[in-house]
Order: structure tokens, then sequence, then C-alpha cells
């Protein structure tokens, strides 16, 4: 109940039995399951490294212990076998059940050459377009009124960014807004998953009873947007580069990857090299920004036939 809800709009309704799974995760935590995990043969002088230990961790296996929450991360990438494991699901952090296994996606995906990291996604048509910037500065509110325009969704926090393809995947179904901005989606005000924790947590949505026929489970990625604020009426369009694009991206997923390593620094530079990048500048006028978007997309198609 605690992780599903942000991963069942890529449930495969007609799985092909003849098929193996690539990649079989167990779920579990004391309070409900009623067994703990073995001791784990690691103390308190080993060295942990964005929460993965390293004593433990090569690469076949990998070991994170998010201890925020007490929640441990096993994965086996030879045999395709993870385990994650709580305590107590009930209590897992807001951002936890809204973006939930994210080291286990990172530490399973990153030596395929692709990255999950923070970034929203919308597009119309196949093609899509990679949001990402720094808390505050408008990305979660563009992809929010993007899906209110009728944009195909992928995410408004956290995608799977495949640069050599380049394309984006959606992981979770959700949508996190802060309080402050709810009165520009007042639809959405009856939807929130959290309503008695917005003293201290951003407000959460789950999407797919709402807006299932707009939820994609990927596209072509057509250009990295890097919105800010801009205190102005109108909302602006300019070219930016490369180095914008790895900056935005640095800042906002090394913080919130569990379990990280020297290959995410590669691997954001191949992201922020795959498309072309630009500068957002939002106004005002709420109204112009998702028409703002579709500009990028024309201009994208039309320069990359």
């Amino acid at each position: 109940r605690a992780v599903l809800p942000a991963l069942c709009h890529l449930r495969d309704e007609a799985p092909n039995q003849s098929n193996h799974p690539a990649l079989i995760v167990r779920v579990w935590d004391l309070v409900a399951g009623g067994r703990a995990l073995p001791p784990l043969p690691f103390g308190p002088d080993d060295k942990i490294e964005h929460d993965r230990v390293l004593s433990l961790s090569d690469e076949r296996f990998v070991v994170i212990w998010e201890r925020f929450f007490e929640a441990v991360t096993l994965l086996d990438r030879v045999a395709g076998r993870a385990i994650y494991f709580s305590r107590d699901a009930a209590v897992l952090p807001y951002h936890e059940t809204a973006s939930p296994l994210r080291a286990l996606w990172h530490a399973w995906f990153a030596p395929q050459g692709r990255l999950p990291l923070h970034g929203a996604c919308v597009g119309r048509g196949g093609d899509v377009l990679l949001l990402t910037a720094p808390g505050g500065n408008g990305k979660s509110t563009t992809a929010l009124l993007a899906l209110q325009a009728g944009f195909d969704y992928l995410s408004d926090d956290w995608c799977l960014l495949a640069p050599r393809e380049p394309a984006a995947y959606s992981l979770f179904s959700t949508a996190k807004l802060r309080p402050e901005n709810l009165h520009r989606f007042p639809g959405l005000a009856g939807r929130i998953h959290n309503h008695d924790k917005l003293a201290e947590e951003k407000a959460t949505f789950f999407l797919r009873g709402d807006f299932g026929s707009q939820l994609h489970a990927g596209g072509r990625l057509r250009a990295i947007v890097v919105p800010r604020v801009s205190g102005e009426a109108d909302t602006r369009i300019e070219r930016g580069t490369s180095a914008l694009a790895w900056h935005a991206l640095m800042e906002v997923t090394l913080r919130g990857v569990a379990g990280s390593g020297r290959e995410l620094f590669g691997l954001l530079g191949e992201v922020a090299r795959c498309a072309p990048v630009y500068r957002l500048h939002l106004g005002h006028d709420l109204a112009q920004i998702p028409r703002a978007l579709d500009k990028i997309l024309h201009d994208e198609r039309a320069r990359q036939a």
C-alpha cells in the first residue's frame, strides 16, 4: 500500500507468461510482515557514501541503508533480484511514498546508461520536454499547468532519462506542490493525499485515477528546459547551453539519489548534452506557460525534421 500507488500506472495488465522479468523486487516491512532482515555484516566504522555501504557493495551487489527512515535496499545485478525493507511502511516520509525505491532504480538502471533524475517531463504526441531546476523555480507548477492544458504527463519530480536514445520514461504517477501554490490549481484541492501534513510537507497527488489518459510511459526527448520565475508579466524563451542544464541537473539530482556513485557525474553530463537546452523565464500570466512549451516542441520538431 505504501509503494504501489505511485507505480501502478505502469502495471502490465496482460503480461506475457513466457517472458521472464529482468528484475524481481521483494518489498516488505517488519510491522506488517512480521519478519526482520538478518543483521547486515557492517559496523559503525564502515564507510558509507551517499547511503551506500561500500564494504558490502561492488559491481554486482549493492547495499543501501537510508538511515533517515530506516530502509534497506539490497540488489544483485547479475541475478536480477532485489529486496526493499523498511521497519514500518506507515511512517515512510511522503517523498518516499510519492517517489518510491529511487535508490534501487538508480542502482539498477545506471549501469545500463539510464538515469533516474530530478525533473518533470511533459509533452505531446510522443515527444517530451525535460524540465529541471532547483526547488522554487516553478518546475512543478509548469508541469501541472501543462497537465491542465492537455499535455502528456510523465512526471513532475522524478523521471528516467536514457540520453543515448535520447528518451525519457515515467517512473511515478504523482505530483507534489508547495502549499502556497495550491490556489493556482483549485481543481486539485480535493485530491490531496496528505491533507493533514501540509504544515511540514508538500501537497502530494496520485494522478492515475483523474488523469489516467494523460499519463504516458515514455517519449522521445526533444529538449531540456530550465525554468525560473522571472517576476515579469510575460513568459519568455531563450536558448541555453549544456552547462546550464548540467548545473541544474547536478544541483537537484545529487542530493536526491541515495546510493549514487561516480557514475552519476558521467551520466548527468550525457543527459545535459543529449538535447537542445532552453531557459524558460516564467511570467505572471500563467496561461502563457503551456503555450511557450508548445512553441519549444514545435520549433524542435521543425529543426530536427
